[in-house]
Formats: C-alpha cells, sequence, structure tokens
C-alpha cells in the first residue's frame, strides 16, 4: 500500500506544476529619461553710425553658455572707437558668453575732415566784407585773415554745425589787399584749412553809384532827365552838390548845397540808401541838343574827404 501512494505524490505534484503553478516574472528596465531642450539666446549687434563698418560674426541665435568673438571692422574713414549695450570695452575683437539676451553696438569714429568748396568773398566795402564758403558735412565756420599770408586775426569761432558759411569781416582798412582762408571742423573733431585766397577793400568813392534813369527827347532835343545816386558803402555820406554837363562841358544844371538842404534835409545818404532827382528844361534851347550829358555828385565821406561820382547819359532815345 505504501508503495502504490509514493508514484502518485510525485505524479500529482507533476501536474500541478504543468497546470501552472504561480513563478516569479523577471524585473523590467525603466524608460530612458529625456534629454532636456537646450536653451538658446539671441544676439543682435548693430553699427553706429550707418554704414560705418561691419561686425562679425552678425545678429544670430546661440546655445546657453556659448562664446562668441566679434570683430569689427571700419569702413574707409573711420576708425573703430567702442561697444556698448551687452559688452564694453575700445579693443576691436571681444568674446562674449550667451547667458541671456544680449543687444551689443559697435561705435566708429568718423576720421575724414570736411571737404571745403565755393569759397568767395561778397559784399565788399571800405572796411566790411563777407567770406562764403560750402562744405560737404556740417561743420562749424572761422576765418583767419590779414595783410600777409601769415594772417595774424582770427574771427569768433561760430560752432554751429552747417554746410553753406558766412563770416563777415568788420574793421579793415579800406584800399587794403588781405589774405585769408577758412576754417572748419566736423562734429567728430575733423579739421580743414582752406588754401590761402586774397580781397582788397574799396574806397568809398568806389561803393557810391549813379543811377541814370531816363531822358525824355522832344523833336530830337533833350525836355527831361532823371538821375539819381546809391550809397553801397558802409558809412554815411553827404552830397554837397549836383551838376549836369552837355557834351561841351557846359553846366546845364546845379543844384547847390542850399537847394540839397532844402529838397534832401542837408543831403545826408545813409549806408545802403539812395537820392533820386529830375529836370525838366521846358522849352529845350539849342544847346541841349546833343546826345552825351555828364551828370556829376560831389561828396564828402565821414571824416570829411571830399571825392564826386559821375557818369554819362548816352544815345538819349
Amino acid at each position: 500500500m505504501k508503495q502504490i501512494l509514493l508514484p502518485i505524490l510525485v505524479i500529482g505534484v507533476l501536474l500541478l506544476g504543468a497546470c501552472g503553478a504561480p513563478t516569479t516574472a523577471p524585473p523590467t528596465e525603466p524608460p530612458p529619461a529625456e534629454e532636456p531642450t537646450p536653451i538658446t539666446y539671441t544676439l543682435s549687434v548693430s553699427v553706429s553710425p550707418s554704414g560705418a563698418g561691419s561686425v562679425s560674426p552678425s545678429s544670430g541665435q546661440y546655445e546657453e553658455g556659448t562664446q562668441v568673438t566679434l570683430t569689427a571692422t571700419p569702413t574707409s574713414g573711420y576708425t573703430f572707437d567702442y561697444w556698448n549695450g551687452d559688452a564694453s570695452g575700445s579693443v576691436a575683437t571681444i568674446t562674449i558668453t550667451m547667458n541671456s539676451d544680449k543687444s551689443i553696438i559697435a561705435h566708429f569714429a568718423d576720421t575724414t575732415p570736411p571737404v571745403i568748396s565755393e569759397v568767395d568773398a561778397s559784399h565788399i566795402t571800405e572796411s566790411n566784407i563777407t567770406i562764403n564758403w560750402v562744405t560737404n558735412e556740417p561743420a562749424t565756420s572761422q576765418v583767419e585773415y590779414g595783410e600777409t599770408d601769415d594772417y595774424g586775426s582770427t574771427t569768433l569761432l561760430d560752432e554751429e554745425l552747417v554746410t553753406s558759411h558766412n563770416v563777415t569781416l568788420t574793421e579793415l582798412e579800406l584800399k587794403t589787399t588781405y589774405h585769408f582762408r577758412v576754417k572748419s571742423v566736423d562734429e567728430a573733431g575733423n579739421e580743414v584749412l582752406s588754401d590761402d585766397y586774397t580781397f582788397t577793400t574799396k574806397t568809398t568813392k568806389e561803393l557810391v553809384l549813379l543811377m541814370l534813369y531816363s531822358g525824355i527827347t522832344i523833336g530830337g532835343r533833350v525836355h527831361q532827365l532823371s538821375f539819381g545816386l546809391f550809397n553801397g558803402s558802409s558809412q554815411t555820406i553827404t552830397v554837397t552838390k549836383v551838376e549836369i554837363f552837355d557834351e561841351h562841358g557846359e553846366v546845364v544844371f546845379t543844384m547847390s548845397k542850399s537847394d540839397i538842404e532844402e529838397t534832401w534835409g542837408g543831403g545826408e545818404v545813409d549806408a545802403g540808401e539812395s537820392l533820386s532827382a529830375g529836370i525838366s528844361f521846358g522849352s529845350p534851347p539849342p544847346t541841349t541838343e546833343v546826345e552825351d550829358w555828364q551828370v556829376k555828385w560831389y561828396c564828402l565821406d565821414v571824416n570829411g574827404t571830399k571825392f564826386t561820382v559821375e557818369g554819362e547819359y548816352s544815345s538819349l532815345p
């Protein structure tokens, strides 16, 4: 009986194993960890003034921690000056670390002086003159002048930055030749001097101009004349007498000092002012049948120096 039970027990154990007796499952591996997304920052680079140079590399995106080497290169007529924004220094090549968004400006300095042109002298009187010139960029205005090319005198600096320049020289000697040159400095401090030029001041007489307005004839004979005087000098002059001569040199009309005082209140003509007058011969005498007439003004300058200004009517209609 004991011999029969043992095989049955063994068979039962085997059957239980075949019917899926519980077993231990092998361990599972965890999924691989995801790599973090890299952080990137923006680099913005600009140049001042525009067109003065370039920076390499230019603006772009860079991963955090990237070291970027920037090099500033000037164009012709400029030199590198300094960095600002998220960088500093005056060395043209720098290295930055991208640990944030960065905005950097490369500054360049102008090294080209202005170009001077169209130098001339205008409004010349016996004591004043205006010097004019043009520059190709805004700049200051100043004139050096004197009776030799060593100059010796300089006008006050006009610091306004302009391209059209006008400087007036005053208290000059009459009928004197002066040397001058002009000077301009641009915003960057670049200075330019012109070549040497000359001008000659005038006498008061040269600046008083005749105005011979018109003549009216009747039957071929002069009936009426209109005339005047313009004071283009820088001082007041006094007219003391006016005479009109025919072609034979005969005086046919005179305005005396008393006539002038009555007509013009003393005959003083301020700078830039004029006088005008006219005469009518009524029934012209035979001597008025002429083609050429002369008008002569007798004047005094502010120093009492006498001078005359004269001119002719020619071929009156």
